[in-house]
């Protein structure tokens, strides 16, 4: 009786295990910090100020310092979210370069 009872315990973590990892991917766990941390951003920054402020786009000498003073000028907090959001970015970037250069699984007639 105890054996059937440690066998339902058993496969009930690894049914729950088995359904975790197909609905939670390391992609998706990277898309939703990125969100966190683009919501941070949104939730510290008055990203209407800062677009009124901004220089033309295509200024480019204008833009760099602009974003290179406001970067300075920010507080810590708004600098370590900015940073956590270019990181996932870029972390999100690599995984969708290297999942577009994988080969394709070719199917079999």
């Amino acid at each position: 009786m105890e054996a059937n009872i440690l066998k339902k315990k058993i496969m009930r973590r690894v049914y729950t295990t088995y359904a975790l990892r197909l609905i939670i991917n390391r992609f998706s766990l990277k898309c939703t910090a990125l969100v966190f941390f683009m919501v941070g951003v949104v939730s510290v920054v008055s990203v209407t100020d800062v677009l009124a402020n901004m220089p033309n786009l295509l200024d480019t000498a204008a833009l760099f310092y602009f974003s290179k003073y406001a970067f300075m000028n920010a507080g810590l907090l708004v600098q370590a979210l900015f940073l956590g959001t270019i990181a996932f970015m870029i972390w999100l970037s690599k995984d969708l370069i290297l999942f577009s250069l994988l080969p394709k699984p070719q199917r079999l007639a």
